[in-house]
């Protein structure tokens, strides 16, 4: 059986692969489960608290669905990997060098790239 970690490109230094279990939503008529597609805007949902994923004053955190910052993520892609990027500062999701989750960067490079895997339920995790 192939583990999660296997679908995670593990760079020279040394990481702990990250599974973010989100739901992605296609930002112009939200629908569960939206399968990411490069070209494409998505709102990144928490499936753990139903929260979105945003970028918010330098800084990802989590907000209520309903809230006013939330953020477009725009997919793209490069050599096969999926990137999310936000539209406000042109800076990729990804994680830092202390493993935390950051939208600092751009171009997109390793640490801001993922794999999607489904789940059962209709959700994603993305994989980093």
């Amino acid at each position: 059986s192939e583990s999660e970690s296997s679908y995670v490109y593990t760079p020279t230094r040394s990481t702990t692969p990250k599974s973010i279990p989100f739901r992605l939503h296609d930002d112009i008529v939200p629908q569960q489960g939206s399968v990411p597609i490069p070209g494409s805007f998505y709102l990144i949902q928490c499936t753990r608290n139903e929260k979105l994923l945003t970028f918010f004053k330098g800084q990802i955190v989590l907000i209520a669905m309903g809230g006013q910052h939330r953020t477009r993520w725009e997919c793209v892609e490069k050599k096969g990997w999926l990137g999310f990027r936000d539209l406000s500062s042109y800076k990729f999701l990804g994680y830092d060098e202390g493993g935390e989750l950051c939208c600092k960067f751009a171009p997109q490079d390793l640490w801001e790239s993922f794999q999607v895997r489904p789940t059962a339920d209709g959700h994603y995790h993305l994989l980093m």
